[in-house]
């Protein structure tokens, strides 16, 4: 039997790790957070929206007109609605972040008024108000008129009960729901949708960003 020769470089490391530090055609886990935006231009109001449906390229159009290209920035979607196949992601938290500079009267109305579904194969996995996802990140140590939902550290997110989150396995759809319409005035009568800050009193509109932090699982080639 003939052995090779081994070179000083390749001395512990097998060939089969050159291209990857795994077995191949197996899902390798790492984290990686899945991201969508949500916007509202000023003196609009607070319409409901459903995210991961656009994917990067696509054009978001947002209440209020406005409308955007995504890019690598604000979506981490490259399919509508799922992952490619075989890819599976275990969403262990989830949180709302928004723009420091928002109006208070908006950021209390975002957080405050929004129900927030979280669905996966058209079944809610969780469905709260969005005063409980804090934001996991945003502005510290600032002063003025600049707000941040919940302590702005990065482990500040709502967790998921079970060990694994929930999991998103290969072809399943999911989105998450922002719906701020269904919440009534104290009286009771009819449905309370506030409209957005005032364009001429310098606002900014609402820009939040939903997040899904957790493991995500991709194939080695």
């Amino acid at each position: 039997m003939r052995v090779n020769n081994l070179k000083s470089f390749e001395i512990g490391r097998p060939k089969m790790r050159f291209k990857n530090p795994q077995i191949e055609g197996k899902l390798y886990l790492y984290r990686q957070p899945q991201f969508d935006i949500a916007l509202w231009m000023v003196s609009t109001l607070l319409a409901k929206q459903v995210l991961f449906q656009i994917t990067q390229g696509q054009t978001y159009d947002f209440p209020g007109g406005g409308s955007v290209v995504k890019t690598q920035w604000h979506t981490s979607m490259v399919q509508a609605g799922q992952f490619p196949n075989p890819d599976v992601f275990y969403a262990k938290q989830i949180s709302l972040d928004f723009r420091g500079d928002i109006f208070e009267l908006d950021a209390q109305h975002l957080v405050w008024d929004s129900l927030v579904t979280f669905n996966i194969s058209q079944r809610p996995f969780l469905q709260l108000h969005a005063a409980k996802l804090p934001g996991a990140g945003g502005l510290f140590g600032f002063t003025g008129t600049n707000f941040t939902n919940g302590l702005p550290t990065q482990d500040n997110e709502f967790d998921f009960s079970d060990q694994n989150g929930e999991v998103i396995s290969q072809g399943q759809n999911f989105n998450v729901v922002i719906d701020p319409t269904l919440v009534s005035d104290a009286s009771g009568a009819g449905t309370y949708t506030t409209a957005s800050d005032q364009q001429e009193a310098g606002g900014t509109g609402v820009q939040a960003k939903l997040t899904l932090d957790g493991l995500y699982g991709r194939v080695v080639l």
